[in-house]
């Protein structure tokens, strides 16, 4: 009969190295959990998408106007606190001189900076834009034209990081 007394450290030795990947996975995901739930994490990882640029006349029948509408659209999964984030917009790579100070609506109202007329939505209201939550933003009249490339940088206040960007052609 041959000796098996080998083949059973060979195989211990392999599990064990198993059950350490499989905790070492776990320990780390439940880590990645916590540092999501910390708000100056969560605010590094948001997606702020731009949902649409809009050219056409809010008033029936809707003309052509170059009305100049940016939405964007809270796609993260934490809260963010509307008050410390600012956004850099850019036309073609170039940015334009209408830095977006604060998108909290009521602190953004004695700002109001040259270039845009107003802002509003879910996200501007209360202290946190919530996921799902849109923000639109409206710019003078012929900002944007039909192929410009907009481009939306959201920029945490606080530490000046960049939380989100993201870019559409009008």
């Amino acid at each position: 009969m041959p000796d098996d007394s080998g083949v059973s450290a060979a195989i211990a030795t392999v599990l064990l190295i198993g059950i350490i990947v499989v905790l070492a996975a776990a320990v780390f995901a439940l880590l990645m959990q916590f540092a999501i739930l910390d708000p100056a994490a969560a605010g590094r990882l948001q997606y702020l998408r731009i949902s649409s640029v809009d050219h056409l006349s809010e008033i029936p029948p809707h003309p052509l106007t170059y009305d100049s509408r940016v939405t964007l659209t809270h796609r993260g999964n934490g809260y963010l606190a509307n008050r410390e984030l600012r956004a850099v917009i850019l036309r073609n790579g170039i940015p334009l001189p209408c830095e977006i100070p604060t998108f909290n609506g009521h602190d953004f109202i004695p700002l109001h900076p040259a270039g845009i007329q107003w802002i509003g939505g879910a996200g501007t209201r209360g202290g946190t834009w919530d996921p799902g939550e849109e923000v639109q933003l409206d710019f003078a009249d012929g900002t944007f034209r039909p192929g410009d490339l907009v481009t939306v940088r959201v920029i945490h206040g606080p530490t000046g990081t960049t939380i989100s960007e993201d870019s559409v052609r009008a």
